[in-house]
């Protein structure tokens, strides 16, 4: 198992080592890791977007302003004359104007850009795919824009890697000449139709061209005027190294880099191109609204309206404006945050496979399969978590999918392996098993019989010490009613009363221990372990009380019974043995103590304080706050040395304290510290509102007796019980 484990680890290993090597990969895990960076950025969330960019949107309200798309040029001119106006540093227009309007349109158009207090930055587009068949341009106007257009200074290598585009469509040359500069607008659309990379840079007859955000925010930190380019290019063929200005970016060989989508669409502040044609129209409130919002800052301006059918898929939506694209690779610009592939994370991946993958193949082959499971859910967890965090925090593109695909390989292969080796031994363990069931099966509770099965060392004499809660129930009068039944008739009735009662106790996760006549012993926490066991244990007194109630129902209704039945229930939680209680010959599962003794002394207490269920003071403290008690009493019980501090079980929290109960408890504080006078105002009371109270009439009467002969000064408050 050993040698076929590490031999995969170092294939799967030398197969990624070697499909980074070549910059490519399997194409479903490409496409598969692709889906796996979307589903990051949808679990992280948007983040602040930078607050140099605002868009203004040629929306359906626009359209429906204007009356046709693409807009008349006259209103595109008057729109970036306000924007100028206003105190935009930069209007990008997301537009390409390749083709002649109207004179009057392209001459107002020409004018705007010419005389405008904002550098205007136009687009033109790239022919990128072999089957493209892009218009014929004139020699005059490509030769002007070869001339003209803003190019990126290579290194000694050229253009290396970057792509290569088929042909260019620049603009028209006089607008071209009009603008303060001219970039590309194509977007790069991968598998899936997914924009995820920015195609910063094209290589076209020996020029390098830039992207329009490349273009914007070269203008914004040194210019776009003077002799030279802003624009340099460095690095390697595989690590192209970009300087516009202060800021260095790394691209990959194709000229591209990962964009980190600050949110979905509406994270940059946006405007209706309706807003800025009314404050151009004098409108005083929306030119101060828009002034305050694109003042010093840049704007991108283009189509959102669903017709114009300008939209790409991004990771957090499908058909998003594509202008939403482009805001982003500028905030990705601005804010210094595009993701990041850098060499020395494809070693540590490697590193991860190689490493991880041998430890995971000793955990198989030497731990337990339940540690191999959790080793493994724990790599593909843990490469998942470190993969959102690098993401977010440090702005990293990890790929864990082949190491993932190596734990899935790893597990799979070498449990097969386990299991058929481990199969012989199951086949022994079946057969003892299969003995377990025929010897105990007819004697012993369900969960029991299978604790045997999973552990048989536990089927001896004796047990173990552990925490439990016991309940004891009993049916009050029994012998009475006994007495006035037939056989027949009160082993029916017992049936029916045991059944409901026995369904209460497991639903809440008891174990019946054994029917005692009339009476009932359940445990809560053995054999099975429950740290709620004294909650559970309560739920399953309330859930006996309501059976009760459709007990005496059914009983009245066929005749079997004249009177309702009644019934006791006292539960204490504690320590207490629990395991195979008997002889050599005989023995079953039980629980036996001081701790279960007094559960059964509680039940019978019920008779004196004419309670449906009492419970012991360690029972309350374990239920926490989900019951409502009422301290009824602090006694002594036969049997046990020390005082015991009793409590009635009213209901549950959500049902409320009765007002009785707070009267009660203060009346019972005046008989501990012995002011006879005050209790018994406090049970004159209860009793005259509540005249059916047992405990409030048992203790007004033991008050009668101390008042007449008090206990002696070292009392502790405690009443002895000398019966069981």
């Amino acid at each position: 198992m050993l040698a076929a484990g590490l031999a995969v680890v170092v294939l799967l290993t030398a197969v990624h080592y070697g499909g980074g090597r070549a910059s490519t990969s399997l194409a479903l895990l490409e496409r598969l890791e692709g889906h796996l960076l979307d589903l990051r950025f949808r679990a992280r969330g948007p983040i602040d977007a930078t607050d140099r960019l605002v868009m203004v949107a040629i929306d359906q309200p626009t359209i429906d302003r204007v009356g046709r798309f693409p807009l008349d040029r006259r209103v595109m001119a008057g729109a970036l004359r306000t924007l100028g106006e206003l105190g935009a540093s930069q209007v990008i227009v997301d537009l390409a104007f390749t083709e002649h309007a109207s004179p009057e349109e392209d001459e107002a158009l020409v004018d705007a850009l010419a005389h405008n207090e904002a550098d205007i930055l136009l687009g033109y587009f790239f022919y990128t795919g072999a089957a493209d068949a892009p218009p014929a341009v004139e020699p005059e106007r490509r030769a002007f824009f070869e001339g003209k257009a803003l190019t990126v200074a290579p290194w000694a290598e050229g253009a290396g890697d970057i792509l290569v585009p088929q042909a260019v469509h620049p603009p028209l040359a006089e607008v071209h000449e009009a603008a303060a500069g001219v970039g590309y607008l194509n977007l790069r659309v991968e598998g899936g139709g997914i924009v995820r990379r920015a195609q910063m840079l094209m290589a076209h007859e020996g020029r390098i061209y830039p992207t329009v955000e490349l273009l914007s925010v070269a203008g914004e930190w040194i210019g776009l005027g003077g002799a030279g380019t802003p624009l340099f290019l460095g690095g390697s063929r595989a690590r192209p190294r970009l300087s516009v200005g202060p800021r260095e970016i790394v691209l990959d060989g194709a000229g591209t880099a990962l964009i980190n989508y600050p949110g979905p669409p509406g994270v940059f502040p946006t405007v209706s191109l309706v807003d800025v044609i009314d404050a151009g129209d004098g409108d005083a409130t929306a030119a101060a609204e828009l002034g305050a919002l694109v003042d010093d800052r840049i704007v991108l301006l283009g189509p959102s309206a669903v017709g114009i059918w300008d939209r790409r898929d991004t990771p957090f939506s499908a058909s998003t404006p594509a202008m939403e694209v482009h805001a982003a690779v500028l905030d990705n610009l601005l804010e210094d945050r595009f993701l990041q592939r850098p060499p020395w994370l494809q070693l540590a991946e490697w590193l991860v496979m190689l490493l991880g993958g041998m430890l995971l193949v000793v955990v198989l082959a030497r731990a337990p399969l339940w540690a191999g499971i959790g080793a493994s859910v724990a790599a593909v967890g843990g490469a998942m978590v470190g993969d959102q965090l690098l993401f977010s925090h440090a702005l990293l593109w990890t790929q864990p999918l082949m190491f993932v695909a190596e734990v899935v390989i790893l597990f799979a292969g070498m449990t097969a392996l386990r299991l058929r080796q481990e199969a012989a031994a199951r086949r022994r363990q079946e057969a003892e098993r299969a003995q377990i069931l025929d010897l105990f099966g007819r004697y012993v509770a369900g969960p029991v019989i299978q604790e045997m099965v999973d552990d048989p060392a536990r089927i001896r004499l004796g047990g173990e010490r552990r925490e439990i809660s016991v309940m004891f129930s009993d049916i009050v009068g029994f012998t009475g009613i006994s007495e006035g039944l037939e056989p027949e008739q009160l082993a029916s009735m017992l049936n029916i009363y045991l059944g409901k009662v026995t369904a209460a106790i497991q639903e809440h996760g008891g174990m019946l221990d054994k029917y005692i006549g009339d009476g009932v012993m359940a445990l809560f926490g053995a054999p099975l372990e429950d740290r709620e066991h004294a909650c559970h244990a309560l739920d399953a007194a309330l859930a006996k009380k309501a059976a009760l109630a459709a007990v005496n129902e059914q009983l009245l209704a066929s005749g079997r019974l004249d009177q309702p039945l009644a019934i006791g229930v006292g539960v204490n939680t504690g320590q207490a043995v629990v395991g195979n209680i008997g002889s050599d010959t005989r023995f079953e599962y039980s629980a036996i103590g001081d701790e279960v003794n007094l559960s059964a002394r509680l039940e019978g207490l019920t008779r004196q304080y004419k309670v449906y269920c009492i419970v012991s003071q360690t029972t309350r403290d374990a239920a926490g706050e989900g019951f409502v008690f009422r301290r009824l009493d602090r006694v002594r019980v036969k049997g046990r040395d020390g005082p015991v501090d009793i409590h009635e079980l009213v209901g549950t929290a959500a049902d409320g304290a009765p007002p009785h109960v707070e009267e009660y408890e203060s009346a019972l504080t005046a008989v501990h510290e012995q002011r006879w006078e005050d209790a018994l105002r406090g049970f004159d009371g209860i009793l005259e509102r509540w005249p059916d109270d047992g405990p409030a009439r048992l203790l007004r009467a033991r008050v009668e007796g101390y008042r007449a002969d008090p206990p002696p000064e070292e009392w502790d408050g405690s009443h002895a019980f000398t019966s069981k």
